[in-house]
């Protein structure tokens, strides 16, 4: 398309010189003038030949169509640099702005990150919680073999219930070691204070727990204190013969209550730690 005649609003009819990298240059009566092409045939320049009208005419078409495809594809396109150095059309290369095109573009997914995700703690095992000063302490429930129990200075708790299920207020027992405070309760009320001689021992039907017996000489009722009433309505509602063990401050409270009718029990090597 060279040596085709335009016509300039202010410098007046030209010959086109050379038309390379998106600019055209004209040369105006010995004055070579270097403009943006087609952009330019849309204000300053107008052709005069038809077959370059033409050619001008396609030439904006597909640029309107570039402009398009980059609005819809959220491409940038560069604004070409007019100090004489031609610069692309588009922000980076072709092969790039080609992947950019033909890259599906996936809707609907969801990131998890990883500072959404709350830490899980570990399950507690059943011996597996905080002692004070080495000791803990457990409420033993009693039946009729009560009496028995403390002449021999041995607790037996069964493995299975009656109807031979394992239960947690039985398999607590395993948990006793040698120091714990255990508070035997028959009927609601604290009957007797025994310190474990050993950790608590098993065999194939029963679990076993030596301690030196200290009975109470007055009335302590158990479900006076709301936190033992919550600890024995989670492991066992039904008060059946087993062990349920509890938190520290909970036996700090029942070892006060229990120093206000026997003061004597706050003398004993164990028992006193809690007072």
């Amino acid at each position: 398309m060279k040596d085709k005649i335009v016509e300039h609003k202010t410098y007046g009819t030209g010959t086109v010189t050379d038309i390379k990298d998106g600019f055209i240059s004209v040369n105006f009566s010995g004055e070579i003038k270097t403009f943006i092409f087609p952009d330019c045939f849309e204000n300053v320049l107008s052709a005069v030949d038809d077959d370059f009208k033409a050619f001008v005419k396609m030439s904006i078409n597909n640029r309107n169509a570039e402009k398009r495809l980059i609005a819809r594809k959220g491409l940038n396109r560069r604004i070409p640099d007019v100090r004489g150095r031609a610069v692309s059309r588009w922000s980076n290369s072709y092969t790039e702005n080609r992947k950019a095109v033909k890259r599906p573009i996936v809707k609907n997914v969801r990131v998890e990150s990883c500072f959404d995700k709350t830490p899980k703690k570990p399950p507690v095992k059943i011996n597996d919680y905080k002692r004070y000063n080495g000791r803990n302490g457990f409420l033993v429930i009693c039946n009729s073999t009560y009496e028995d129990e403390q002449n021999s200075g041995c607790t037996i708790i069964s493995k299975v219930d009656l109807s031979g299920e394992k239960k947690p207020y039985l398999d607590f027992a395993l948990s006793v070691k040698e120091g714990d405070v255990l508070f035997h309760i028959l009927n609601s009320e604290v009957k007797s204070v025994s310190i474990a001689s050993d950790n608590a021992q098993s065999d194939d039907t029963d679990y076993i727990i030596n301690s030196q017996y200290i009975p109470i000489m007055g009335s302590v009722n158990i479900f006076e204190q709301t936190d033992l009433q919550i600890a024995v309505n989670k492991y066992n509602p039904e008060l059946k013969k087993g062990i349920v063990p509890l938190p520290i401050e909970s036996c700090k409270d029942l070892v006060r209550k229990i120093n206000s009718v026997c003061p004597y029990i706050s003398g004993i090597e164990g028992i006193n730690d809690f007072v």
